[in-house]
C-alpha cells in the first residue's frame, strides 16, 4: 500500500476519507467551475463532455444542504436546472423555494425508514433510498442527474 494512502486511511475518520473521495474528481476534467459559495456550500462541477450541463434540461438532487442554498439556487438560476434539495436536519417542511427549486424534508439512506436520535435531534427524520425518492418524484425514467451529497 502506498505510504500516503496508509497515512490517510489510518489518520482520518472513515467519513472524512469517504467525503474526500466523493469531493474529488475520479477522472481528468479540463473545465471545472465552482457553483455556489467558494467556501462551504459550493461545489466544483465538471463541464467537459459528456458531463456538460444541458441548460434548461438538467435535474439536480442536493442532499444535506444545511440551509446553504447557494449551489441549489445557482444551478436553477444560471443553468435552468430543476433542483430538489433534501435535508431533514434543518426542521423545515416540504415547500417550493422558487420556480425551479423544491425542498424536501427527507434524508438519503440505504433503506426507507424513520430515523430517531433523541440525543442529537428532537424530531424523527424521514429517510429514503435514492430509488424511492426518484419514484416519489416521478424521475425513474430520467437517465442522468447531478447529485450533491453531504454526509455527516
Amino acid at each position: 500500500m502506498h505510504n500516503l494512502l496508509k497515512k490517510t486511511a489510518t489518520s482520518l475518520p472513515v467519513i472524512d476519507v469517504y467525503h474526500n473521495y466523493l469531493s474529488s474528481f475520479q477522472f481528468l476534467c479540463k473545465r471545472v467551475k465552482r457553483v455556489g459559495d467558494f467556501k462551504d456550500g459550493g461545489w466544483d462541477v465538471c463541464f467537459d463532455e459528456p458531463f456538460k450541463i444541458k441548460t434548461n434540461s438538467c435535474l439536480v438532487y442536493s442532499f444535506g444542504i444545511a440551509e446553504n442554498w447557494s449551489f441549489d439556487d445557482e444551478m436553477a438560476a444560471e443553468y435552468g436546472c430543476e433542483v430538489h434539495s433534501f435535508d431533514p436536519s434543518i426542521n423545515k417542511t416540504d415547500h417550493r423555494r422558487s420556480d425551479k427549486v423544491w425542498f424536501h424534508n427527507t434524508g438519503l439512506d440505504g433503506e426507507d425508514r424513520v430515523f430517531q436520535s433523541k440525543k442529537l435531534y428532537k424530531k424523527p427524520w424521514k429517510m429514503s433510498t435514492l430509488r424511492m425518492i426518484r419514484t416519489d418524484l416521478g424521475h425513474l425514467s430520467v437517465k442522468s442527474q447531478l447529485m450533491h451529497v453531504v454526509a455527516f
